[in-house]
């Protein structure tokens, strides 16, 4: 009997979906035994080993913390240091470092209330 392509196709296709759910079942199979073999260690462990096994889960956490807070203040100070470099040479301007830099940036057009509230300021030397 000659299989048309389509059948073979077919046919190759079931194959394939019969040896993925073989393998799939060996896997979670073999992950169930990995799990008991957990739940029967940790019921044999005594206290001290419970404790000590605790311990270093809570320690490992500490470090984790550690390094997202480290990276997190990296990044706030690579991003002031940025800023820095950009506002510092309006700071020693006479001008008003908003009137100089903000329009560039944030303004709308027709809304100049930030402008205002800046010319308003006692000291204010605009543009």
């Amino acid at each position: 009997m000659q299989l048309t392509k389509k059948a073979t196709t077919d046919f190759q296709l079931w194959q394939k979906v019969a040896r993925t759910e073989e393998t799939q079942e060996k896997l979670n199979g073999r992950l169930s035994d990995m799990a008991q073999r957990g739940h029967e260690r940790r019921a044999e462990e005594t206290e001290g080993q419970r404790n000590r096994r605790l311990s270093v889960m809570v320690q490992h956490a500490r470090e984790r913390r550690l390094m997202l807070l480290k990276d997190k203040i990296t990044i706030r100070y690579k991003l002031f240091t940025q800023l820095e470099l950009f506002f510092t040479p309006y700071l020693f301007r006479r001008e008003c470092w908003v009137c100089v830099s903000l329009p560039h940036f944030f303004s709308p057009p027709g809304n100049d209330e930030l402008f205002d509230i800046a010319r308003a300021t006692p000291g204010h030397v605009g543009l």
